[in-house]
């Protein structure tokens, strides 16, 4: 007996030891007695969605499988017979896109399908928390979906469906941005019924093109399902590449209140781009040309606009060397400016160099494009991505026919973006253009 309580201490000894071992990387054995003691998680965390008590309101109609109730005054809602189409479309274009629908809420509400309530308030379309499943096995919170006094009538059908997408997303992953998922929601709502969310923010970030693709400023990020339609495009994904993303974000947080925020969609993006062999800096730039010329994607409907007209410099150089003025506003992580030159006085072979010089702090890419007078675009220079420079080149040498240049300014910021946190100050830009035989010419 002795001798079995000196073994059961020396080895209780050589676990401590082991455990308070100062070694620069631990043990497997200290990995594994420390596991049974506690969990640390060391990555950002953001706080539940806030729960709201639902709407006092009288029911107005069910679908005829029971799966969507109306609730509100009788005058709000003329034709429920439209608004149950929308939701029952909505519900079928979520599957088909790799979405779930919200998650069954308990019966709250009175019913045991998905609430939707018409309130008196200017609040357009979201999503309410129940609260957060405490049988889930990932992350997940119960939602109902609200509709404001404040939507016009042709609009009702589009907000309907984009709070009933809010609600599904909150089911997906409470802990992602609320931007994001106001461009997911845009997105699937886009899918449906041709219209992008509530706000129909499909022109948001064309007029706004120096914005992020999930700013604030952007109808609370329901602009950045420009950023969605052309990521799919891009990837051939036919309407799946959100929910794919989403899919790697999603995660379950073992202790506390507040909700793990990684990984989240921006991470899960750059792991998919990496699995494609596709840098994340590449994809940015990629994606911000695709959106802000009117080339291979100048078919896609949501792409009929143009960038705002403040984004843009037109004219001819009088002489080189030559810059713009600074942007007037910073440009943000995966935004861009733009200038616009005609080529005249230079010829087939001419070379020029172009620069974008931004301020110090971010990266920044520049594209050069060369179109002839039917808009046609013959030739694209763009500079490799990548390393710390605010300055980036090109170095332009005039294609036949070519009749204008569009300069591309893009900014990657200095690391990879992340919505849970403030976002950096953006930082202005502009262009510059030189002759190579006056630069050589400058003492």
């Amino acid at each position: 007996m002795r001798l079995f309580i000196l073994s059961f201490f020396a080895v209780i000894l050589a676990l401590s030891a082991a455990i308070a071992e100062p070694k620069e990387r631990s043990s497997p054995l200290r990995r594994w007695v420390s596991g049974f003691s506690h969990r640390i998680w060391a990555g950002p965390i953001v706080d539940a969605p806030v729960i709201f008590p639902r709407p006092a309101a009288p029911h107005l109609a069910s679908s005829a499988d029971d799966r969507f109730h109306l609730h509100g005054e009788a005058h709000r809602i003329r034709d429920r017979m439209a608004v149950l189409g929308a939701l029952d479309h909505a519900h079928e274009v979520l599957l088909r896109l790799g979405f779930s629908p919200p998650i069954p809420d308990g019966g709250r509400g009175g019913t045991q399908g998905f609430d939707l309530y018409f309130v008196d308030e200017p609040i357009g379309a979201e999503a309410r928390s129940d609260g957060l499943d405490p049988l889930a096995s990932l992350d997940a919170a119960m939602a109902y979906g609200v509709v404001g006094n404040d939507v016009p009538p042709r609009l009702i059908p589009a907000c309907v469906v984009d709070a009933y997408a809010q609600a599904a997303l909150l089911g997906l992953d409470p802990a992602e941005s609320p931007r994001i998922r106001r461009a997911l929601s845009a997105f699937i709502t886009y899918q449906t019924l041709g219209i992008a969310g509530c706000e129909d923010a499909i022109d948001a970030w064309q007029f706004a093109p120096e914005e992020g693709p999930f700013s604030e400023s952007l109808h609370e990020g329901a602009g950045g399902v420009l950023f969605l339609l052309v990521l799919d495009a891009r990837w051939g994904g036919e309407g799946r590449i959100p929910a794919e993303v989403l899919s790697l974000a999603r995660q379950l947080t073992w202790d506390g209140s507040s909700l793990r925020a990684s990984p989240d969609f921006w991470e899960a993006l750059e792991a998919i781009a990496q699995a494609k062999q596709d840098r994340f800096a590449d994809l940015l730039v990629g994606l911000a040309i695709d959106r802000l010329f009117t080339g291979e994607y100048a078919a896609r409907p949501e792409l009929r606009s143009i960038p705002a007209p403040h984004a843009f410099r037109r004219g001819r150089p009088r002489m080189y060397s030559f810059h713009t003025g600074a942007s007037p506003r910073g440009v943000a992580p995966g935004g861009a400016i733009h200038a616009e030159f005609r080529l005249e006085g230079l010829e087939e072979g001419d070379a020029l160099n172009c620069w974008v010089d931004g301020e110090f702090g971010f990266q920044f890419t520049l594209a050069a494009l060369a179109f002839d007078e039917e808009n046609r675009e013959l030739r694209r220079f763009v500079s490799p991505p990548g390393g710390s420079n605010h300055r980036a080149f090109v170095p332009f040498i005039v294609p036949e026919g070519a009749h204008r240049i569009r300069l591309i300014g893009i900014s990657l910021g200095f690391e990879r973006p992340d919505e849970d946190l403030p976002p950096p100050v953006a930082r202005r830009a502009r262009f510059i253009l030189e002759r190579p035989e006056q630069a050589r010419a400058e003492p």
